[in-house]
């Protein structure tokens, strides 16, 4: 099942011209103990630093706490990412 997740979410974002991005982020949250788990799926996710668990939202890099924010108000944003349920974002960062 997470093969076909995986495959299934580079297909859209290499056909999705909202998210104008190769590179999504998956962010889970969890519920019991607001820990974050970063996962990056896409072509510039090699020297990512931004991937790993973090204790809290507030770990979180500056630039996915804004879009996570963002997408607690609106389920999906151009440019910004989508929200796939409660806990879980995909966002889309942009290059450099």
């Amino acid at each position: 099942m997470l093969a076909i997740t995986q495959g299934m979410v580079c297909s859209m974002s290499l056909s999705n011209p909202k998210l104008n991005t190769d590179t999504l982020y998956r962010v889970s949250i969890s519920n019991d103990n607001n820990n974050a788990i970063v996962v990056c799926v896409g072509m510039e996710c090699v020297d990512s630093g931004d991937v790993g668990c973090y204790d809290s939202v507030d770990a979180l890099p500056d630039w996915m706490q804004g879009k996570i924010a963002l997408l607690m108000i609106y389920k999906e944003i151009s440019g910004v990412g989508w929200r796939s349920d409660e806990d879980t974002f995909w966002l889309s960062k942009e290059k450099g």
